[in-house]
């Protein structure tokens, strides 16, 4: 799971966020964390949707959407202004379909996926 033993730290704080996301979920609270924003990092975007992608599995039903909100966390703590995207789809092979992913700068980082949703909820970190 950890190529390095410098991803260890990354990993741990990544895994505390998506059972974090979990735990709000249970609770149904979908309020991310918009009280800690821009601490100084050393992390770069992408080596957080790596994290995520590593860690998320280890937690029992982390979805999409607890995905995409450890991510969305776990960036704004970071200091990058990030999008968090609800939407659904509609087809006759796979019927009715939610997804949630996270966006920053334009490019999707987490929740990746070649079917077309259409946008219920887009939500900054400063909303």
């Amino acid at each position: 799971m950890f190529r390095r033993l410098r991803h260890v730290p990354l990993c741990c704080e990544a895994l505390m966020a998506v059972a974090q996301a979990r735990f709000r979920l249970l609770r149904g609270t979908l309020a991310t964390c918009g009280a800690i924003v821009n601490r100084p990092s050393s992390l770069k975007p992408n080596q957080i949707a790596w994290a995520i992608k590593r860690t998320a599995p280890l937690i029992p039903r982390s979805t999409c959407l607890v995905r995409a909100m450890a991510a969305h966390d776990l960036l704004t703590r970071n200091g990058y202004a990030s999008t968090l995207h609800i939407g659904v789809a509609n087809s006759k092979e796979t019927g009715f379909e939610a997804h949630a992913w996270v966006e920053y700068n334009g490019a999707i980082l987490v929740g990746r996926t070649d079917t077309q949703y259409t946008p219920l909820l887009n939500w900054n970190a400063a909303e």
